[in-house]
């Protein structure tokens, strides 16, 4: 049953179909699974009605739930993703750390960039990107990222630097 209410939401999702979603994937429907990825497809559906507190509630069960540290990773982005939009910044700084102690990604690492951002720690926001980027030092997104960081610090001749490296 799990497996195949899997791929009913999926399905769904591509569509961009999220109440759906939510709607198959009600309470009482989630409580009879242990499969992480409803609660996922449930989260990330919750969080495209910018149903923060819902989107928070399912991620948190699915970092519960899953087994790997990619999926576990994963599932962390999207809980501070949840947290940054409630404006509960201290809590999306602490998921995104420990998601990005279990695997690095540009996401992860962009989004606990912004949350020191809002928490007014500009050291670390640079801090960061500059460490995602000595991993990867031709990643795009990165480089994006880290140049418009630099723009909006008033640090115009390094943000033009990073822009010509993009093109």
């Amino acid at each position: 049953m799990s497996e195949e209410l899997y791929n009913q939401t999926k399905e769904l999702m591509k569509q961009h179909q999220w109440q759906s979603v939510i709607d198959i994937l009600d309470d009482s429907t989630l409580l009879k699974s242990n499969d992480w990825r409803l609660y996922w497809n449930a989260g990330w559906s919750n969080f495209k009605q910018k149903r923060f507190l819902q989107a928070r509630m399912s991620f948190q069960k699915a970092v519960r739930l899953t087994g790997n540290d990619d999926d576990k990773s994963l599932s962390l982005t999207f809980l501070g993703l949840s947290e940054m939009e409630e404006n509960r910044y201290q809590e999306a700084r602490e998921v995104l750390k420990e998601a990005l102690q279990l695997k690095d990604s540009t996401l992860a690492r962009k989004s606990l960039a912004l949350a020191f951002i809002h928490l007014e720690d500009l050291e670390e926001a640079e801090k960061i990107h500059t460490d995602g980027l000595a991993l990867e030092p031709d990643n795009k997104e990165r480089l994006a990222a880290y140049g418009n960081f630099l723009l909006d610090t008033g640090r115009e001749e390094e943000a033009i630097a990073i822009r010509k490296k993009l093109s």
